[in-house]
């Protein structure tokens, strides 16, 4: 089965390919600039330059390789940088996803969409899938947003709502649990939000 991933130079790119690889899929890992994953010694792996937010680029892809699966896993995922540039949250964050969904909807792909927790309030935590959702902040309201388009997707979907990936970063920036490693090999102070509950999501799973 052929599986093309969106941000597949991130964190959670990275596991993706090597678990399909794995499980001897063919693989088409997509991001912005040059691949950064390790990965081009295997048969099955393919990797293309690609800017979702332009559906000129999408198309001759999609065309090209009709991927039965699209993973939709890129994003800007910062949530103060999505307040700052809300603009351009948007244009990656909804309309980049209503692309790829216009473009998998062509071949019928079956789409998985990457979300977040951030589409809730935080009031209660431990959600479930029925609870209404009411983001409190940018970011949350674009994944949110992207959701909505996700639902009205004619053929099969699935929605991931992930909780601050955590694990061992190989490409790409770290994350909490490796930051705070370094910070207290290092004997620095580490400042970070103390009024947070999460539910971390372990990126190997």
């Amino acid at each position: 089965m052929k599986v093309l991933i969106t941000g597949a130079n991130g964190f959670l790119g990275y596991y993706l390919t090597e678990q399909l690889l794995a499980f001897n899929h063919m693989v088409l890992a997509t991001g912005r600039g040059d691949c950064r994953l390790p990965f081009s010694y295997h048969k099955n792996f393919q990797y293309a330059s690609l800017d979702f937010t332009s559906p000129g680029d999408l198309l001759p892809v999609f065309e090209k390789h009709k991927p039965a699966v699209v993973v939709h896993a890129g994003a800007m995922s910062k949530p103060d940088d999505c307040e700052l540039q809300q603009s351009m949250a948007y244009r990656i964050n909804v309309k980049g996803t209503m692309n790829l969904l216009q473009a998998a909807e062509k071949i019928r792909s079956f789409f998985i969409f990457v979300s977040t927790d951030f589409i809730f309030d935080g009031e209660r935590g431990m959600y479930s899938e029925e609870d209404e959702p009411r983001p409190v902040n940018y970011y949350g309201v674009t994944k949110l947003l992207a959701e909505k388009e996700v639902k009205q997707y004619p053929h099969e979907w699935t929605i991931v709502r992930t909780v601050l990936l955590y694990g061992k970063p190989v490409t790409g920036r770290g994350n909490i649990l490796s930051i705070t490693r370094e910070k207290l090999e290092k004997g620095e102070e580490y400042r970070v939000v103390d009024d947070q509950l999460r539910t971390p999501t372990y990126v190997g799973d």
